[in-house]
């Protein structure tokens, strides 16, 4: 086991989530818990993306990403690589990239 790798897992999903995600990092090694977390953290994203004062085209980017990543999530093949592709996406919006 990689303890660095299950403690950058939990510390990044407590920065969504705070304390509901306390001593997750062992779950990460498990497909289905990674996504259920992933899951409830881009909740989070997308309730936070409603909140940001940007330009219309900017937010429309970034609810586009967002939502996409969480139906990459709720897809019933998961793959991570594309999942991971639209955080990359969400980010380079973020950073207005688009």
């Amino acid at each position: 086991m990689d303890s660095a790798y299950e403690l950058m897992f939990e510390t990044t999903i407590r920065s969504f989530l705070g304390d509901k995600a306390n001593h997750i990092a062992g779950q990460v090694h498990s497909e289905k818990h990674r996504k259920e977390w992933y899951k409830k953290a881009i909740k989070v994203v997308i309730k936070k993306i409603h909140t940001i004062d940007t330009n219309t085209h900017h937010k429309e980017q970034l609810a586009l990403w967002s939502e996409r990543a969480l139906n990459k999530l709720n897809n019933r093949y998961y793959n991570e690589s594309e999942f991971t592709l639209c955080l990359l996406r969400l980010v380079g919006a973020l950073l207005g990239l688009t």
